[in-house]
């Protein structure tokens, strides 16, 4: 029992409603830059139909329909990876989806829920989601907003002045190309 001054006179978090539903709630976003968005190619859709045979599938009974962007596949990749991970409830509501945009970019969120609630081993189960979500950005031409340090403008700078930058540690891998690869 709880005395009534205590309900008016604090706060209290009642976890009755996550113990007894059969997992807790794993609710994280990225900010995507905007900039790079767009529309997939057919080129691209043949590249991203090897990097997941489930994506593939995805992909061949979408290309039926409509064509997709490189978010509606990056969501559609992570709502089938959530739906595999072993330690992401199959049974309570699972979703991938963008938020408004914001002038940090496009806000994708996960919505799930984990099997496992015990807190360090649902913080490790998130953290990992959350970490393969960015490291897989780039295989779909999508970057996460950050806001810029002053390394970021030293390393233009460089960049634009035509430096070598081969002695530089810490450059995004993938803001350089190699110079066989240059346009």
């Amino acid at each position: 029992t709880i005395p009534p001054y205590s309900l008016v006179s604090g706060s209290f978090i009642n976890w009755r409603g996550m113990t007894e539903s059969g997992g807790r709630r794993i609710m994280r976003e990225y900010a995507l830059k905007l900039d790079y968005i767009q529309p997939c190619t057919p080129e691209f859709l043949e590249k991203m139909k090897k990097f997941d045979a489930d994506l593939a599938d995805f992909i061949t009974e979408k290309q039926k329909q409509a064509a997709e962007g490189n978010v509606g596949l990056l969501r559609a990749y992570m709502t089938l990876y959530l739906k595999r991970h072993p330690f992401i409830s199959k049974d309570l509501l699972l979703m991938v989806r963008t938020l408004a945009p914001t002038e940090n970019g496009l806000p994708v969120q996960i919505y799930c829920f984990s099997a496992n609630k015990n807190w360090p081993s649902y913080e490790s189960i998130q953290a990992e989601i959350m970490e393969h979500f960015v490291s897989v950005l780039p295989e779909f031409g999508l970057y996460p907003f950050q806001n810029p340090t002053a390394r970021d403008y030293v390393i233009s700078g460089l960049i634009e002045s035509g430096k070598d930058l081969s002695t530089v540690d810490g450059i995004p891998w993938h803001s350089v190309l190699p110079k066989e690869e240059k346009v």
